[in-house]
């Protein structure tokens, strides 16, 4: 039953004797179209042709039904159809997870920006502190020193004189 590939537009591809049938099944679906739905299956057992609007699986099955040598490229056609919507929900998926985790980590960037602010603000006024009790520490010093150095002098003051 393989017959060669031949596209489904060209007509001129086709025998003539495939030609006349599918001229006639042509005709008597042109016949009686205001009376069947489309997709819908004919008394004489055949399935009319799909419209534009019919679902993708119509579209399969008239071209398996009516052009049979186009069998294994419309099933591998179906194959990688499917795998390319699988691949799209995954990676859809996989978007969505990412743009989730990618707001996690601005919240979490947020978040540490406005405890990084704070522990710099606690460290400036601990600085500061330990600054001015620097300052006062060395003036304390140098305020002993001068009264001990005051005090050394008013002591060899009253040595000599005595």
């Amino acid at each position: 039953m393989s017959s060669p590939k031949r596209p489904l537009s060209s007509p001129t591809s086709q025998s003539p004797k495939r030609q006349h049938v599918d001229a006639s099944a042509d005709g008597e679906t042109q016949k009686g179209s205001h009376n069947r739905a489309p997709g819908k299956i004919t008394s004489a057992g055949e399935n009319q042709r799909p419209t534009t609007s019919a679902s993708l699986s119509s579209e399969f099955e008239y071209i398996l039904r009516h052009h049979i040598s186009l069998a294994a490229p419309t099933v591998s056609l179906l194959d990688w159809y499917l795998r390319l919507w699988n691949c799209y929900v995954v990676d859809s998926a996989l978007k969505i997870r990412l743009e989730e985790e990618q707001g996690q980590l601005q919240r979490s960037i947020v978040w540490l920006t406005a405890e990084c602010d704070a522990l710099l603000q606690c460290c400036n006024d601990q600085a500061l502190e330990l600054f001015g009790r620097r300052q006062a520490a060395a003036a304390l010093n140098d305020g002993i020193v001068e009264v001990l150095k005051a005090s050394e002098k008013r002591a060899y003051k009253m040595i000599e004189l005595n």
